[in-house]
């Protein structure tokens, strides 16, 4: 299905920058209906889709050792507090908090 194409480009090319337009051309798509069938199919907004993957993503590489500032720019942050705003609108804590939580399970 075209979605799932779509979705699979998202996921191997997650840490480059993307626009609705090209998806829609990956799609096969105008930029408009492209638009309208992502928010359809997934519920939510394309751009939205990709910021909650990109967090996602960048929370498992935290837990897994990367320096926050790191996954923040890896994943198209360009600050560390625009990351850190981010994680807590999305996960409700902060990145730090994770990585804390992280070390005290390596503790026990």
């Amino acid at each position: 299905m075209v979605m799932e194409r779509v979705l699979k480009y998202i996921e191997t090319h997650i840490t480059e920058p993307m626009t609705n337009k090209q998806l829609a051309e990956i799609a096969g798509y105008s930029e408009c209906y492209f638009i309208r069938l992502f928010k359809k199919y997934m519920n939510m907004t394309c751009m939205h889709y990709i910021w909650k993957r990109r967090l996602i993503r960048a929370s498992g590489d935290i837990v897994n050792g990367v320096r926050i500032i790191d996954a923040a720019f890896q994943y198209g942050w360009q600050s560390h507090s625009a990351f850190t705003k981010s994680f807590k609108r999305e996960f409700g804590f902060s990145p730090s908090l994770l990585r804390t939580m992280r070390m005290e399970l390596d503790c026990l």
